[in-house]
Parts: structure tokens; sequence; C-alpha cells
């Protein structure tokens, strides 16, 4: 037996009534209010919608629309995949279990299929005439081809608690109440409504009136929904965000001002008071977006992110007269709790001794009392502080090798609002961009006060800062042209030319030769932006799975290779099978992933290694694929 949930609240009604609540036959439900009976049906048309309420599914929406019934609470998001043989759905003849939502897809582009019974293990097995076959998960199968639904629009509510307007008008204020139960113990997703009956009205063509269809209660929800979008930011990351006479300006304010321009966005800013409390915001959603942030594994579960609208590295900070040959070298670094920076240099840097704090300010601070050795954050971040704080006995240790791609992180369930915001960063000229920023990093280095107030110790640090950036930005414009040649764009790790370019250094060693299963199928299902971010993706993986002295590329394509140094084969097969788990059960914002690799020595020779892994790499790939295969 499937449950909804189990709800058991108390709430007073008169005793001068009493009806059911019909579920249907399969679920389970308990809910202690008085005078409410839970029933279960088999046929919903027997149900008397004048003394009950229903809880019923997206199959019956025609329903809705034909016996005029009102939505009370729409619950559930529909998660529905049409598996198949076939590479299109045009190509579909014979289908098992299609239902009301695959219906509206199947009929706008292939209306001349037949409906066969069966079940999902007798189709898997084709021991069923069908092409394809209706079901709520998708399937990890090498000659099945899954197409989700809500790829082609179809992204409906699962649920709806309705009844006629007659018994919701004559018990309103209850019903009220029922209505807060259900949106604050279920799934509740208001977000979706609106699409679902649009389209669903669309193709049972029949006239839709939200005002009609839709409980008074929730009306109000969505209207609410319509204001001004919530931006929550913090007065305490200059120069990205500032608070000078109730005004709030900074780099991030501005792109953000400019982005919002561009796409039309009314919104208000919502003061906190730190950082902790921007993502607990956004992760509860009393907040719509943040504007200056970076995606990670964790945030992507509860929030959805924008393409970067400007990129920094991050910059480390130590006391004067500390020497490190590495990053690695420091026993003590200093930096805001739950920053970008702290998720980023945990990535890379796992093994460092990490203090949290609640600003950069105070991460500063402690380097300055020799609390600890080194502070980190964005550069722009790091220097403004220096500056506007006169930390006289610091220095700029390490540049970090990645960057702090800046993006604006917006509550999950917004794909809508996270497309106007990326057409919108599109269209930012580098005019833009560049006012933007001399407005504010030009300011690291002046100050409105009068040079006779300035200090010797003031005007030689203002000498050294603008010295440290045009070293930097020369370091990192020569270092740019270079990583454009050896370095592929979107993934961040080696190209052909880099590995070729790198290889000479290794003599003896083994190579990993792998690529993404149905990597094409990825593509053609969610689209090249999802293909791209995968791609990205396992370029990250790569470079926190294996050795400096390894090297990592991309051969091209959703092929990569990894050449590890002084490595015998056997260990080989080890470290190919543990990169294999890593990705199966790494977060691909919900897509599953997997790789099939081939394993071969090297002993100086990249051609004859390469043949050989390429052959372990076919036989993985026609042994069922997520597997690893070597030749020696």
């Amino acid at each position: 037996m499937n449950v909804l949930k189990i709800v058991i609240v108390s709430l007073f009604v008169f005793k001068l009534f009493a009806f059911d609540l019909y579920i249907p036959e399969k679920y389970h439900l308990k809910i202690n209010i008085k005078n409410i009976t839970i029933k279960k049906y088999k046929n919903i048309d027997k149900i008397n919608f004048n003394n009950s309420l229903a809880l019923i599914s997206y199959n019956y929406i025609p329903l809705i629309f034909k016996k005029n019934l009102t939505i009370i609470t729409p619950l559930g998001e529909l998660k529905e995949y049409i598996l198949t043989h076939k590479k299109s759905l045009n190509e579909i003849k014979t289908i098992v279990n299609p239902d009301f939502a695959s219906k509206i897809l199947l009929n706008k582009i292939n209306a001349h299929y037949k409906i066969v019974n069966g079940d999902l293990n007798s189709f898997l097995k084709n021991k069923i005439r069908a092409d394809a076959f209706v079901a709520n998960k998708n399937i990890d199968k090498g000659n099945i081809y899954d197409f989700p639904l809500k790829l082609y629009g179809i992204d409906f509510n699962k649920y709806f608690l309705v009844s006629n307007k007659k018994f919701i008008k004559k018990h309103y204020e209850f019903i009220k109440k029922l209505n807060k139960i259900f949106e604050k113990n279920f799934d509740f997703r208001e977000d979706l409504i609106y699409k679902t009956l649009l389209i669903s009205s669309y193709y049972l063509n029949k006239p839709l009136n939200f005002n009609k269809i839709l409980f008074e209660n929730y009306k109000l929800v969505y209207e609410k929904k319509e204001e001004s979008l919530i931006v929550d930011v913090t007065s305490k990351w200059p120069p990205f965000h500032m608070l000078e006479n109730g005004h709030l300006y900074g780099i991030g304010i501005d792109f953000w001002k400019l982005i919002a321009k561009k796409a039309k966005l009314k919104y208000k800013f919502h003061l906190v008071n730190s950082w902790s409390d921007v993502l607990k915001n956004i992760k509860t959603k009393k907040a719509d977006l943040t504007i200056d942030t970076s995606d990670t594994s964790d945030r992507e579960k509860y929030a959805l992110f924008s393409k970067p609208y400007v990129s920094f590295p991050l910059a480390i900070i130590c006391r004067n007269g500390e020497n490190f040959n590495s990053i690695n070298d420091i026993k003590s670094i200093a930096l805001g709790k739950n920053y970008t920076a702290e998720k980023l240099m945990k990535k890379h840097y796992p093994n460092l001794n990490y203090i949290e704090t609640n600003t950069t300010f105070d991460a500063l601070k402690l380097v300055k009392e020799k609390k600890a050795q080194c502070a980190v954050d964005i550069l722009p971040v790091i220097l403004w502080t220096i500056n506007k704080n006169h930390f006289m006995n610091l220095q700029l240790a390490f540049k970090t090798p990645f960057d702090f791609n800046v993006q604006i992180m917006v509550k999950k369930n917004s794909p809508g609002l996270v497309a106007k915001i990326n057409r919108a960063i599109d269209e930012i000229t580098p005019q833009e961009k560049n006012q933007i920023l001399k407005r504010y990093l030009n300011t690291v280095i002046v100050e409105k006060r009068n040079i006779n107030d300035y200090t010797l110790l003031e005007i030689l640090m203002g000498i050294i800062i603008i010295v440290l950036i045009i070293v930097f930005i020369s370091r990192y414009k020569f270092k740019k042209i270079k990583k454009e040649a050896f370095y592929d764009e979107l993934t961040g790790i080696l190209n052909r030319r880099g590995l070729l370019d790198k290889i000479k250094n290794i003599k003896n060693g083994s190579v990993l030769f792998f690529d993404i299963d149905h990597f094409k199928k990825i593509n053609d299902i969610y689209g090249h932006e999802i293909g791209d971010y995968v791609l990205k993706k396992m370029g990250e993986i790569l470079k926190n799975t294996f050795r400096n002295s390894d090297i990592v590329g991309r051969w091209g394509g959703e092929e990569f290779i990894v050449i590890l140094s002084d490595t015998d084969y056997e260990n080989a097969l080890k470290l190919a099978e543990r990169l294999r788990k890593i990705i199966e059960t790494y977060y691909f914002k919900g897509i599953k992933i997997t790789i099939s690799v081939g394993v071969s020595e090297y002993k100086g020779h990249l051609a004859e290694s390469l043949k050989k892994a390429d052959e372990a790499l076919y036989e993985a790939k026609n042994s069922g694929r997520n597997n690893i295969k070597g030749k020696k």
C-alpha cells in the first residue's frame, strides 16, 4: 500500500455537520479531525461532492472541468517517463499504461499509436509487443530511452484536494483551516498549478477561469507571488554589498540592478545579519534569490544557479614573514563560515586546518593577531578589506588556481526566473561590466580624503597594492593565453594538446581511458546545457580525485584520459573502479551518470597505450557499460 502521509492534527469544528474525505483506494491517509470520515473510492463518479471532499490525482483533471469542481490545495509534482526502444517519440506505434498526462504529449506529436496491456517487467524483457511504457521512474538500461514528460513542458501537480462550490461556500471557514493543514503537512506545490490547468484546458478544449476553479485562499497566495522578488543580502561583504546611510551599493548590488533592469524584474532587497541567514532563507523559500555566490553540490539540492556574470580567483593573505612553498603547507587558515570560499577551499584542500569566522574582516583580524596564519576570500574582498581597515602587516601569499564564479542563486522550482536572468547576463556588454568593476576596484586604492591626510605608510601601502594588482593582472593575462592553448574551456582540465605536452614528463605508469555512458542520450533528453553541466562536473571530479603528479584531461567529446604516474597495472584497475563508484554516486542534478573505463599500462609510448586502453573501453561498453576492463 502506498502511503501519501500520515498526519495527525486536531481541528475544532462545529458538531452541526459531518462529512467524508475520499482518498484513492490504494493510498493511506489518517487525519484526526472531528466529524471527518476517511473513505476510499474506486469510482469517483459515485462521490457526492455536496457533502464531501476528495483527494484526486492528475488523471481526474477532465472530471474537474466536467463537474466544475474547485481545487482547494494543489499537491506534489508528477514525475513520469515514457520508456521506449525507439529513439524518437514519433516512432512509437504501441504503448502500455498511458494516462492523461502522457496522452497530452503523445496525441500532439504522434496521434496514431495503439494502447496495449502489460506490466513493466514484461515490457523490459520484451515479452509483450509494445514500443513504449509509461512509468513513474526512469530505467538505467542500455537499450531503453527514457523521455521525461517534464522535458516537454508537461510539469503537473500530482494530486488535488477538491470539492464543489456549494460545499465550500457552506463550510468556508473550515475549508480555509483544512487547506492550511494540507499546505503545511504535504508537498504543497502552488508553482505548478497554473501550468497544469493551462495545458489541460487547451488539450480538453475547455474554457478556463482561475477565479472559479481555484479556492479563494489559494488565489491570495498566487497574487502575492506576483509581487516583487525578495532579494536577500548582507551588508558585511564589501565591495560586493555595503550599506551607507540606508543605501545598499557594491559590485553585486550594481550587477543585480543591471540584470534586473534588462530582465524587467521587480524586486525588494531584504537585509539579513549573516550569510548563513541568506542560505537558510533561500532553502526555506522565504527569499527568492541572492545575488553573488557560486554553486556547490550541497546548495544544488535546494537552489538553482544562473550562469556566472563575473569571475575572480581566491586570494590567500598571510602575515609578513610567513613563507610557504605551497598552500598545503599552511597550518591554519581563517575564512567566513558557509562562505563560498570555504566550500571551494575545503573541496580543493580538504586537509587544511580551517578556522570559521563571521566575516572576512574577522578572518583578517585573526591573522593580524597571530591567531591564524592566513585568511582567504575572493580577491576584491580581500584587497578592499585590507585597504579600508589598514592591515599593514599582511601580504598576498597565493592566488588559487581555480576561480570563484559569481552567480545568482535562486530558490528551487524557479527555472523560468533563472532563464530570464541568464538572458539578461548575456546582454551585459563589456563596457557595462568594466564600468561596474572600475567603480569599486579603483576605490580599493583611492579614498575620499585629502592627500595631506595620508601617512607615508598608507601611501606606500597603496603603491604596494597597485603593484600587486598590476602584477596579478599581467600574470593572469599570460596564464589565460597559455590556458586557452592547453586547457579545455568547458571543463577546466587539459585538452588533447595539453595532454600530449604534459605526458613528456612521465616515463612509466598506467592509462585510464573512459567515456560517459549514453552521453548522446543525455543531450537528446535534457538538452546541451545539461550535457555541458555534466562535462564540467566531470572535470571537477577528476581534478579532485587524482594526485598532482597525475595528468587528467579531456580527449574530446565525452572522452577523458587519466595518466597515472608510477602506478602499476593492478593499482590502476583499483583506481579506475574507485573513479567509477565516485561518478555513479555523484549528484548530477538528479540525473544518473555512469562511465565505462579501459585500462592499460604506459611505458613511454602513448599511442600504443591508448590503442590498448581503447580496445579495453570497447569491451567495457559491450559488457553492459558502467564497468572496468583492462588490457596490458
